[in-house]
């Protein structure tokens, strides 16, 4: 995306009339979202000015015009480019003993064509009735486009949703388990953190995923089970984490969700 994003960051850059983190931090809001913590980095501070307040406008035109309407944001850095596990490190304290929706500002995901709930919604749903440790959202993707993801091992399936035996990062089409790729919305209990807090950090700085049981080069760097749901809708780029406390934690595995 350069030269545009040398000034500016990518999650910044306009999708029709608001930029694109706008749109992620909307469908949080839409899931029922109310608290919203942003893990950024240097370059970034054009995300913390968007959402701030505007006094002025907002009596000028009204509450619409806070894109911010109705949450709390708050924001931390991350000293170091050291990957997504690391970066949810960060988000611990804030979540508690509560599980969290992580959510990457450049997976812009539309609501399903029927009107139904969003992915965020089902996926909160699919993880407390699995009393899972994670839940996250997959599509299955063209064998061509495999490579570009995070690919699940496809377990028993459980409703809408389906055990997630495995989770390898970025594999050659011939030796993946499956088509089914990350889409870049997780709920995550505290069990992750656990599993995160005895990986070092040069371990978490390889890791894209924040799933630790994530693996790369047939390295496991710890066990968790996972189950998914598969993402309706579009997806489209822009890349920033959003961790959002939303509801109680219950026991864990990981299951993993898809198109209603």
């Amino acid at each position: 995306m350069l030269p545009a994003t040398r000034s500016l960051p990518k999650e910044m850059l306009p999708l029709v009339d608001k930029p694109a983190v706008q749109y992620v931090v909307e469908e949080l809001r839409d899931a029922g979202i109310q608290r919203i913590l942003f893990v950024t980095g240097r370059r970034k501070r054009a995300i913390e000015d968007h959402f701030d307040a505007d006094p002025e406008l907002e009596r000028a035109v009204g509450e619409a015009a806070s894109p911010a309407s109705g949450l709390r944001i708050v924001y931390t850095r991350q000293h170091q480019p050291l990957g997504v596990g690391d970066a949810l490190r960060y988000a611990d304290g804030f979540a508690g003993q509560s599980g969290i929706v992580a959510a990457f500002g450049d997976a812009i995901i539309s609501r399903p064509p029927d009107g139904g709930p969003g992915v965020v919604s089902r996926l909160i749903d699919a993880y407390e009735a699995a009393g899972a440790d994670a839940a996250v959202a997959v599509r299955e993707v063209p064998e061509e486009l495999v490579s570009r993801y995070g690919i699940v091992a496809v377990g028993a399936a459980r409703g809408a949703a389906f055990d997630a035996e495995d989770v390898i990062e970025k594999p050659d089409a011939a030796s993946a388990p499956s088509r089914m790729a990350i889409m870049g919305r997780y709920v995550l209990g505290p069990a992750v953190f656990t599993a995160l807090a005895q990986i070092s950090p040069v371990g978490a700085a390889r890791s894209r995923s924040p799933m630790p049981c994530a693996r790369s080069s047939g390295r496991e760097d710890a066990s968790l089970r996972c189950r998914c749901r598969q993402a309706s809708g579009a997806t489209t780029s822009a890349r920033s984490r959003a961790t959002v406390p939303r509801f109680s934690s219950t026991p864990c595995r990981t299951i993993a969700s898809g198109p209603s």
